[in-house]
């Protein structure tokens, strides 16, 4: 996760989905990308989650570059640029099924996801075949975000009467 540790980003479902993790037979290292409220960071690092403070730029990115996987857990949002960053850095993509991402595939979804990755992680083959769908849904449910569809479309819009 990426954000400040806060009730919108939700640290309590995002324990609670590590934990489903855990149960499945899952081994990893959470890891929350940013900082802030006292004792719900304190609830992180008790359930194992590494919480790095507040990081610059490049370090985020370093940070993003380790991941497998970014897990998304917070309670609303418009459109989180965290997710256009792990996109951006290739990194698998999982989220909260909030109202930006009410359409999600499983792949994509934080609640169906935790036994879906539980089954992929019991084999390097299936692991990689997860993780390239993953990324495969997430490249064609961004397509739009691409530099060349933003210049069309801005064009569009700057060219009109």
């Amino acid at each position: 996760m990426v954000g400040r540790v806060s009730a919108q980003k939700d640290p309590h479902y995002f324990i609670n989905w590590l934990r489903q993790l855990t149960a499945a037979g899952v081994n990893f290292q959470a890891v929350w990308i940013g900082g802030g409220n006292g004792a719900q960071t304190e609830a992180l690092r008790v359930a194992g989650v590494r919480v790095t403070g507040w990081l610059g730029p490049e370090d985020v990115t370093r940070e993003l570059d380790e991941l497998d996987v970014y897990a998304h857990s917070a309670a609303w949002e418009g459109y989180p640029i965290s997710v256009l960053d792990a996109h951006a850095r290739g990194v698998a993509i999982v989220v909260r099924p909030i109202r930006p991402f009410e359409d999600l595939a499983m792949i994509a979804n934080m609640g169906t996801a935790a036994e879906q990755l539980a089954r992929a992680a019991r084999t390097s083959d299936t692991w990689a075949s997860w993780l390239d769908s993953n990324r495969a849904y997430w490249n064609a449910a961004l397509s739009d975000n691409a530099v060349p569809e933003q210049r069309t479309q801005l064009l569009w819009a700057w060219t009109r009467p």
